[in-house]
């Protein structure tokens, strides 16, 4: 606050404690007016009130701007927090299949004996690189995720 500003206008309006408290932090002049006095005054000098109820008004807008901002804020980390769970979850619906492929693969390479698989097998070695390929990108995702 500054020089001709004031406080405490909540309190003076509805006639009850002050909901807040200031502190100067250097040497200062105030004045407390009393809600009386401050009742009697506002009928003779009708100004004052409606200075009072501008500074409120100003306040309160001000107010209002800081709680979007605020709310916008936390809209925002909270979306940005769900598109990574998100990610998260979708890396590892990938992850899940890419290993009972690579555990098959596996399987199919280390079988070459058995009839049906021994052509598979010749093929299993490129498809399983390419399998590890995939899982290390998904790992570098899941972390930046």
């Amino acid at each position: 606050m500054g020089p001709g500003e004031f406080c405490g206008e909540f309190a003076l309006l509805s006639n009850a404690p002050a909901d807040a408290t200031a502190t100067a932090l250097e040497a200062s002049e105030l004045l407390e007016i009393p809600y009386n006095k401050f009742n009697k005054l506002s009928f003779s000098q009708p100004a004052v009130l409606i200075n009072v109820i501008r500074a409120l008004s100003a306040k309160l807008r001000d107010t209002n701007l800081k709680f979007s901002d605020l709310i916008d804020d936390m809209i925002q980390r909270n979306r940005l927090t769900a598109i990574g769970m998100t990610a998260s979850k979708i890396i590892h619906d990938i992850k899940t299949p890419l290993t009972v492929i690579s555990l098959t693969v596996s399987l199919i390479a280390v079988w070459p004996l058995v009839p049906a698989t021994a052509g598979a097998a010749a093929k299993a070695g490129p498809c399983v690189r390419q399998i590890r390929r995939i899982e290390r990108q998904t790992h570098r995702s899941d972390k930046a995720a």
